[in-house]
């Protein structure tokens, strides 16, 4: 056979292999995505595309970002998220997978939605434990401060142009700049209850004061606001430092498909949902407990309230119902407790600075004050 002649049958060869490659290579890439799209929820595009998100985003993608807790409840979680990425926020969250079947881990759609998803070691840590390890990760990565929003809410900016994001992280550089001893910041907080939806924490401060991890859920956040009082740091809420700045939050009873492209519509339908009264508030974690999780956490809260009255020498009556005023209340176990000796050595430095590194009272001694 001639050269030209090689030629000739080689080319089309060539080509046709060439064209085969070519087809496989496409149809691995088809089918190896990480997920259907023609499943995902239309609903969870950002809906408030308004004026200065995009800068807010790249300057806080470097020193912080915003965490959410997730323990139990995959479908709550998703309604949330709904929320959550409409306003902007997928880039700058990461979700703390404390679930006990660590599903959000090769979750495909979650994961296109946030930045990062973090397993916990091990999981059904509590949260004060949560907390803390939020605070880590933050002063690890040296961000300048870190916001902790609830996995059962649902944000919404001021208005149908504005973009949630963007309200916040320029409302933060607001109260850097003209509170320069805040310690937290709150977004959506109701004073005398300490209740709380989207909280920014100082991270220099957080290297100070940790959660008390002998208070396992409620109460936790009434001491440790209080102990970041004692410290000098201020409790900054937006409110006043950002007027025309109308944030909403909305508590999650149960699992809904938000019409997060109609504004007024979504609005109107967190209002009614959060205003129905034949669900619990707590009904969709209490429903995703098993029995052993039940007693557990009942049992730890119960022994959490008796410790915490014990640390700030509350009166018998307190039922935990509300938070104390701590702030000019007697410092933390000022009081000797008469149920344990005299300890030999040195007394260990005062709570107010780092609560989680020791103990006054035992196990026995907390079991006692419950059944009493």
């Amino acid at each position: 056979m001639s050269h030209d002649g090689k030629n000739a049958f080689i080319r089309p060869c060539f080509a046709a292999c060439a064209l085969c490659v070519g087809i496989f290579v496409l149809h691995r890439f088809w089918t190896s995505q990480p997920c259907d799209h023609r499943n995902i929820d239309i609903r969870l595009r950002p809906i408030q595309r308004g004026g200065p998100a995009a800068a807010h985003q790249k300057q806080a993608d470097g020193h912080s970002a915003l965490f959410i807790l997730y323990s139990w409840n995959y479908e709550l979680l998703r309604t949330a998220l709904q929320a959550y990425v409409a306003a902007g926020w997928g880039p700058h969250t990461i979700i703390i997978d404390n679930s006990s079947d660590r599903r959000l881990v090769d979750d495909h759609l979650v994961n296109e939605l946030v930045r990062e998803i973090i397993p916990t070691r091990p999981s059904g840590l509590s949260f004060s434990q949560l907390q803390n390890v939020i605070a880590d990760i933050a002063m690890e990565r040296n961000y300048t401060y870190y916001l902790w929003g609830h996995s059962d809410i649902a944000v919404m900016a001021s208005n149908a142009t504005a973009l949630h994001s963007a309200e916040v992280l320029g409302c933060m550089e607001r109260i850097m700049s003209q509170e320069p001893s805040w310690g937290l910041a709150f977004f959506a907080h109701e004073g005398v209850n300490c209740k709380d939806h989207l909280q920014a924490t100082r991270t220099a401060m957080a290297r100070d004061l940790q959660y008390d991890t002998f208070i396992t859920v409620y109460f936790s956040d009434c001491d440790y606001y209080s102990r970041v009082l004692r410290d000098g740091w201020k409790l900054a809420s937006y409110t006043d430092h950002c007027p025309g700045v109308d944030l909403k939050t909305f508590d999650l009873k149960q699992p809904l498909e938000l019409p997060v492209d109609d504004y007024s519509s979504m609005e109107k339908l967190l209002k009614r949902e959060e205003a129905k009264q034949d669900i619990n508030r707590n009904a969709w974690k209490i429903e995703a407990w098993s029995r052993g999780e039940d007693a557990g956490w009942n049992n730890w809260e119960k022994s959490s309230l008796a410790y915490f009255k014990q640390k700030w020498n509350l009166s018998d009556d307190y039922n935990g119902f509300f938070c104390p005023d701590l702030e000019h209340h007697s410092q933390p176990w000022t009081t000797p407790d008469p149920h344990r000796p005299p300890r030999k050595e040195a007394p260990a430095p005062p709570w107010c600075t780092r609560s989680s590194m020791g103990t006054v009272q035992t196990m026995q001694d907390l079991i006692a004050d419950i059944r009493a």
